[in-house]
C-alpha cells in the first residue's frame, strides 16, 4: 500500500500475482477490491463513483494479465501480458476517467505509469519465486 500519488499506489501487485497463481477471475476480484481499499485509505480523492470505475478497470487489467501470462515462465508471455496490462491500466483507464473528470486526469499519466510498471515487475518476481517453489515441491 505504498502511495505514489493520491490513490496511485504499489497495491495491484497482489492482483497480478493472484491472477496467475490462482486464476484470472480471482485476479479480477483482487484488482477491483484492492483498488477500492487503496482509494478508501486515500479518502477517495476522485470520488467513490470514479473509483468504482477505476476498480473495474483494474479488475479487467488483472484478469487480462493472468489470462495472457498464464503459468508459463516464458519471458514472451510476461512481456506481452505486461504490455496489455499497461495499456489497460494507464491510457485506457485514463481515457475512461476523462469522461468523468476531464482532461486534467492525464496529469496522472507518469505516476500511474511508474506504479503500474513497478507493480508488474514485483508481481513477476513473486510469481517466479512461487513457480520455482512449486517445481521443487516447496510452496
Amino acid at each position: 500500500m505504498i502511495k505514489i500519488f493520491g490513490s496511485i499506489a504499489l497495491d495491484s501487485c497482489a492482483a497480478f500475482v493472484g491472477s496467475v497463481i490462482l486464476n484470472p477471475q480471482t485476479g479480477f476480484v483482487l484488482g477491483f477490491i484492492g483498488h477500492l481499499i487503496s482509494a478508501f485509505l486515500a479518502g477517495f480523492p476522485l470520488t467513490l463513483p470514479v473509483h468504482i470505475v477505476v476498480g473495474l478497470c483494474m479488475g479487467i487489467c488483472s484478469f487480462v494479465f493472468g489470462l495472457v501470462r498464464g503459468r508459463s515462465d516464458s519471458i514472451f508471455n510476461f512481456l506481452f501480458a505486461s504490455l496489455l496490462a499497461y495499456i489497460i491500466n494507464v491510457p485506457f483507464s485514463l481515457l475512461i476517467i476523462t469522461m468523468f473528470l476531464g482532461w486534467s486526469v492525464w496529469a496522472f499519466f507518469v505516476p500511474l505509469s511508474i506504479a503500474t510498471l513497478v507493480n508488474l515487475l514485483i508481481a513477476e518476481i513473486v510469481i517466479r519465486f512461487f513457480n520455482k517453489g512449486a517445481n521443487n515441491g516447496k510452496v
